[in-house]
């Protein structure tokens, strides 16, 4: 029995470990920006602003041949190139090129984010290398939730707006807020000791199965309700 929990521990272990211990992306060019510490840089305070080479000058009236973007499945190349500012064409400009990374790294879409230059035939070619952030194809609320059911939890994480859903990206900050507001619902419900803890596991190629293990603990009944001091009676 022991040996089975010590087990189930390192398994839940892992899978929230899984997304912290993926290599970083393989550099192909000369690398403009990366969201990853690992990279051969000064460390920064905020990782989205390193820039893991020092900057180079760039010959007068240098443009901007072609934008790429590598890895991105479920955001098409499209909807990406809507959310930056510089495009085919414009002048190279680095600061511009900083202002349109931290706007991709910001939707919160993405695990990783590096931006890679090149030189091309008639001017620089940029390509933005992609990890995007797991989905989470299925959430179970387990066999131990019984005074409430799985819509009535789902109608209070939409009032709280707690923003989880079946196939919305894997966000830690919304899970717990959702432990939060899960393990206060059952409070009210007279599961003041309840327990609520989120074990998301892992599933290729790219998505998160959610599972609230959930223990009720012993339910609290008020008693006898009695007022003093009351001038009415």
């Amino acid at each position: 029995m022991r040996r089975e929990l010590f087990v189930s521990h390192i398994l839940i272990l892992l899978a929230v470990l899984v997304p912290a211990c993926v290599p970083p992306l393989r550099a192909e060019g000369r690398v403009l920006f990366s969201a990853h510490r690992n990279w051969d840089a000064e460390a920064s305070e905020d990782p989205a602003l390193q820039a893991p080479q020092a900057p180079r000058q760039v010959a007068p009236g240098t443009v901007i041949e072609e934008i790429r973007f590598q890895g991105n499945r479920r955001y098409p190349k499209d909807s990406l190139q809507a959310r930056i500012f510089s495009k085919r064409g414009d002048p190279y400009d680095p600061a511009m090129l900083q202002r349109d990374f931290m706007a991709l790294w910001n939707t919160g879409f993405f695990e990783d984010l590096r931006l890679e230059e090149e030189d091309g035939q008639k001017g620089k070619v940029l390509t933005f290398v992609i990890r995007e952030k797991p989905t989470i194809r299925t959430i179970d609320y387990g066999k131990g939730m019984k005074s409430i059911t799985t819509s009535e939890v789902l109608d209070r994480f939409k009032e709280r707006k707690v923003g989880l859903t079946v196939e919305s990206p894997y966000d830690p900050t919304k899970i717990r807020h959702a432990e939060v507001v899960l393990q206060d619902f059952l409070a009210e419900k007279g599961r003041p000791y309840a327990k609520v803890e989120a074990q998301p596991r892992r599933v290729p190629p790219n998505a998160i199965k959610l599972l609230f293990e959930v223990d009720e603990g012993p339910k609290v009944k008020v008693g006898d309700i009695k007022f003093t001091g009351n001038p009415q009676q």
